[in-house]
C-alpha cells in the first residue's frame, strides 16, 4: 500500500510539471478559432488543423489549403494602487500588438499529408515604468 501511495505522489508531480497558467496565452489563433472562441480544437475543418488537432488532417478534402490573418491586440492602461504604501503605486502602459498567423495543409498523397502553421501562441506581458509593480 505504501508503494502505491509513493507511485501516485511520484505520478501526480510529473503531470503537474505540465499544468501551465493561462493568463497570458492567446488560444484564438485562427479565423475559425476566433469564431468559435477557441472552442474548434477537436473539429476544424480547414487549414488551421495543422495547428489545432493534425490528425484532424486526414478528413480535409483532397486539395491544398491556406490561410493567413493578422490579429490586433490592445490592452489598455491599468492603474494599481497599494494599501500598503503610495510607494508600490503604479500604472502600466497601453500596449498594441499585431500577431500574424499563417497555417498550411497540403494535399493528399498517398495517405500522406504535410502541415504547416506558424502561430504566436502566448508571451503577452504588461509593462510597467514604475520601480515597484
Amino acid at each position: 500500500m505504501k508503494k502505491k501511495s509513493i507511485v501516485a505522489v511520484v505520478a501526480a508531480l510529473a503531470v503537474s510539471g505540465t499544468a501551465y497558467g493561462s493568463g497570458y496565452r492567446i488560444p484564438e489563433q485562427s479565423v475559425d478559432s476566433v469564431a468559435k472562441a477557441g472552442a474548434n480544437v477537436a473539429y476544424t475543418t480547414g487549414a488551421d488543423a495543422s495547428y489545432y488537432n493534425s490528425a484532424n488532417m486526414s478528413w480535409l478534402e483532397d486539395r491544398g489549403y491556406l490561410e493567413g490573418n493578422l490579429e490586433w491586440i490592445h490592452l489598455k492602461s491599468i492603474a494599481y494602487n497599494d494599501n500598503r504604501t503610495s510607494q508600490f503605486n503604479g500604472e502600466s502602459e497601453k500596449e498594441d500588438f499585431v500577431l500574424p498567423t499563417f497555417f498550411a495543409v497540403s494535399p493528399d498523397y498517398h495517405n500522406f499529408r504535410v502541415g504547416l502553421s506558424l502561430t504566436y501562441p502566448g508571451g503577452l506581458s504588461k509593462q510597467w515604468p514604475q520601480p515597484y509593480p
